[in-house]
């Protein structure tokens, strides 16, 4: 059974999609977003953008171990750690958020 953060994730990802038949978009857009949020990343970037790279996933698995196992991972991975914080029942904390920066921008200054 699905949990109620998982209906309420669901909803709030289908409520804030567009249609493609309304943008004109290809797919492209989506795309190129990723590979603009690849070399920055923040408690701001897309969820997928973030797991698309190894070292920034590692932040995330090591910080929040348990989110990319989430039964609704893919109901949400386009909101940020930030959109996601409201709905994760203490889960995503400001302390937490603050640590991933951290390591997040010890990341972007490698590249």
């Amino acid at each position: 059974m699905y949990s109620r953060l998982s209906l309420i994730l669901g909803a709030l990802v289908f409520a804030s999609m567009p249609s493609m038949a309304d943008t004109g978009d290809t797919g492209d857009t989506d795309k190129s977003a990723l590979e603009a949020t690849q070399e920055h990343f923040s408690a701001n970037s897309p969820i997928a953008a973030i797991v698309s790279d190894p070292q920034a996933k590692e932040v995330l698995d090591r910080i929040f171990p348990t989110l990319t196992d989430h039964a609704a991972f893919d109901q949400f991975k386009a909101l940020s750690l930030r959109q996601l914080q409201p709905y994760s029942d203490g889960g995503i904390t400001d302390a937490r958020i603050a640590e991933a920066e951290e390591a997040f921008k010890a990341i972007n200054s490698d590249g």
